[in-house]
């Protein structure tokens, strides 16, 4: 197989002394993320200890990679047509749904990011999916908590609350779905939903739900998403923020999200509020601090301050980090360092393959 890129990418923009210290973390990005490419499935595994098979979403968030990399409309045409039918593989028929059995996720949040991130996948690939996407009829299976605004209340009632973080994940993954609905109910959906969210924001923190203060703050960052999403403006923009900035402050980032999901809850709320230029600067500096953390040996990193290896959800975190303390600081984050390592790595691969007995 060619791994050879198909055209040259263009130059980065200048560095600044920034970029620079921030960008040595990510030099072994692209070969670790060779090493989790599979050419049989056409997809990417999750870590180099291959626990699942590549999956949807360690698959897309491997073409994100190398899209940030420069390099994703470098693919080969029989690489890309093999991401394409990697993702078409997993539509069910029936229902329009992409199932994969080893997410491990309530099953309304799993069935609305495997949507969201095959169809993003598909657009970046030139491809399409098999099958009629979900409808939005009230019979339709995987859209029963949507066919009515009192579906939807009871349903929004039994997320798990007490786990801020979680009931927020499995509720953003309903954008794409609520966006599917008929626009009269829509309309009314979204309106229940958003008086909802205003009754259980504490009036004090910002809040929504339990947990521990990086749950809290993870989970309204989830929350932000149904804001930005809907053009909704954030509500209690001050309250979050002062908690958010106290979470960081005294708080261990224990996982890699809890480093990425402030700075983007932090833009959620930027258009509301004046983040001093010194308070500014000490969260770039402890979001460097933190995701350095989790890199890894084998050039990736780890989701978990805990685990051994690089994982491709540790290292999308790693790289939205990256972007989000740039922006902070005013530069247009560039590709990211060493994208055609990739292929390169590949070729390596694939020359010791064909010399194994």
């Amino acid at each position: 197989m060619d791994w050879r890129p198909s055209q040259t990418g263009s130059d980065a923009p200048e560095q600044g002394p920034l970029l620079e210290e921030i960008d040595t973390i990510y030099t072994g990005l692209y070969p670790f993320l060779a090493d989790l490419y599979d050419p049989e499935s056409g997809g990417f595994y999750e870590s180099t200890a291959r626990l699942t098979p590549p999956r949807i979403e360690s698959t897309a968030r491997g073409l994100t990679i190398l899209e940030r990399g420069g390099v994703l409309d470098d693919l080969p045409d029989s690489m890309r047509l093999g991401f394409i039918r990697f993702f078409q593989r997993f539509q069910d028929p029936r229902t329009g749904f992409f199932e994969d059995i080893h997410e491990d996720r309530d099953v309304h949040q799993r069935r609305g990011r495997a949507l969201g991130y095959t169809l993003g996948a598909l657009e970046k690939l030139g491809g399409e999916p098999l099958y009629p996407l979900p409808g939005s009829e009230p019979e339709t299976e995987g859209m029963e908590h949507l066919a009515s605004v009192e579906a939807f209340g009871k349903w929004l009632e039994s997320l798990p609350w007490e786990h801020s973080w979680r009931a927020g994940s499995i509720l953003t993954a309903q954008n794409v779905l609520i966006e599917r609905l008929p626009e009269e109910r829509r309309r009314a959906v979204l309106a229940y939903l958003f008086d909802y969210l205003a009754r259980r924001q504490n009036q004090k923190t910002g809040m929504w739900g339990g947990g521990e203060p990086y749950v809290l703050v993870s989970g309204a960052f989830k929350l932000s998403g149904i804001y930005g999403h809907f053009g909704r403006p954030m509500p209690q923009p001050e309250r979050i923020y002062h908690t958010l900035l106290g979470t960081m402050r005294h708080e261990e980032a224990k996982d890699a999200t809890w480093v990425r999901n402030p700075l983007y809850l932090f833009q959620a709320i930027e258009p509301y509020i004046t983040i001093p230029a010194a308070e500014r600067h000490e969260i770039m500096r402890i979001a460097v601090k933190n995701i350095a953390r989790f890199r890894r040996p084998d050039g990736g990193f780890a989701r978990h301050v805990d685990y051994p290896y690089g994982e491709t959800d540790g290292c999308s975190q790693a790289m939205k980090t990256r972007d989000a303390i740039l922006e902070m600081a005013g530069i247009e984050p560039p590709p990211f360092p060493n994208g055609p390592a990739f292929f390169d790595t590949l070729r390596r691969r694939d020359a010791r393959l064909a010399v194994t007995p």
